[in-house]
């Protein structure tokens, strides 16, 4: 909460995209493990920077997966992907959970302040993030299917790459 109170503006620095998301996965695996969730790390990202708030952003991520745990108590997988969409200068994260889903009914109100369906939670997650990544200059975007999963999407503008064509493949 206090996060999404404080200083208006992040401060964006050049920062390895690939970096920070192997760091956010490991950072991740014994939270997941505990929850018996399998963390399936898959991007062509290292070498790929963004101008970003290195904490914003991994606070972004750490709030995306948790929730995903939290959606899947029976155990399952979260795939953690990162890609270049052919022809734009974006990177993309997609974080897509095996998990029980949201409902239709709810998908257009959940980057909404003070939207819950979770008895005691403020409901401010998911508004938070949304608010982080269009800080960054990116977007947010949700799918879902109930009893299937959820894909959560986002999109950020690439300053500089000097990656490879070859992918990198981390997790467990």
């Amino acid at each position: 909460m206090l996060e999404f109170y404080g200083p208006s503006h992040p401060e964006l620095l050049p920062l390895d995209l690939g970096e920070l998301f192997t760091a956010s996965e490991r950072f991740l695996r014994p939270v997941a493990q505990q929850s018996k969730v399998h963390t399936i790390l898959k991007h062509e990202l290292h070498g790929v920077y963004i101008a970003a708030d290195r904490h914003r952003l991994q606070q972004v991520l750490f709030n995306l997966a948790l929730n995903a745990f939290r959606a899947m108590p029976q155990g399952g997988s979260l795939r953690m992907r990162g890609y270049f969409p052919p022809g734009e200068n974006l990177a993309v994260l997609e974080l897509e959970d095996s998990g029980c889903g949201i409902p239709a009914r709810h998908l257009d109100q959940i980057f909404l302040s003070g939207f819950t369906t979770r008895p005691g939670s403020p409901g401010i997650g998911l508004a938070v993030c949304k608010e982080l990544v269009e800080q960054h200059q990116g977007s947010i975007s949700v799918v879902s299917t109930t009893e299937v999963g959820t894909t959560f999407t986002l999109r950020f503008p690439v300053i500089e790459s000097r990656t490879y064509a070859g992918s990198k493949t981390c997790g467990q």
